[in-house]
């Protein structure tokens, strides 16, 4: 859910002064991070577990979240975007904990169920970002620019903390983490080269890379425009 408000805080928050073409460019950005880093994160979570996966991605994807608050030019803003959308491949690792965690009896409806409360977090940032910042801008009289910046503390905060808790309370399996399991014989030690050659020469990842795209591209744009229709 965090990753989801952070990745979709900047479209209810666009400045006035961008234009649509700048809007566009900024969202076709944000998309093109998503990809890359999903990519990246299902290689982790199948070598080094899903918590680190998860927990590495949120913190590093802070500091992102944190330019939004000192952008001041269109590329830079575009820039930030891009980044911050990084942290939206913890929906991979999400997913790849779930099915660590739960059997075949239970794992669809767990799976089910983080997905769903991820893309509330989509929702619920087009309602409290313009809320936040028109609280900040009205209540404590801030200047609108500074009350835009100021918004963003709060996403930024988020990622921070889940980060940490992901981290410390965690837990890759039900029997324990990836790391002492390696080292105890009880877990395989996969190679980056099998799992770079397995994944994309099986031919269930690209079903799925077709499913997903239609269904995750559809999504992605409309989090990125329908805010334009809201305010």
């Amino acid at each position: 859910m965090t990753c989801f408000f952070s990745t979709f805080a900047p479209p209810p928050l666009i400045p006035v002064n961008l234009e649509k073409v700048d809007i566009a460019n900024a969202a076709v950005a944000s998309v093109s991070g998503s990809i890359i880093s999903r990519l990246l994160i299902g290689t982790i979570c199948d070598l080094a577990g899903p918590r680190y996966g998860c927990a590495c991605l949120i913190v590093v994807t802070a500091p992102a979240v944190f330019c939004m608050m000192i952008v001041n030019t269109i590329t830079g803003f575009i820039m930030v975007r891009f980044f911050i959308r990084f942290a939206l491949a913890t929906f991979v690792s999400c997913e790849f904990w779930m099915r660590s965690m739960f059997n075949s009896k239970i794992v669809g409806l767990a799976n089910a169920t983080a997905a769903g409360w991820g893309n509330v977090g989509g929702v619920v940032t087009q309602l409290v970002m313009p809320l936040g910042f028109s609280l900040i801008q009205h209540q404590f009289g801030a200047e609108y620019f500074t009350a835009w910046r100021l918004a963003f503390f709060l996403p930024d905060v988020m990622h921070v903390v889940m980060g940490l808790l992901d981290l410390t309370l965690g837990q890759d399996l039900p029997d324990g983490n990836y790391a002492a399991l390696k080292r105890s014989g009880d877990e395989v030690m996969d190679t980056f080269g099998k799992v770079l050659y397995h994944g994309p020469t099986n031919y269930r990842t690209w079903i799925f890379t077709i499913t997903y795209g239609y269904c995750s591209g559809v999504e992605l744009t409309v989090h990125n425009i329908i805010a334009e229709y809201f305010y």
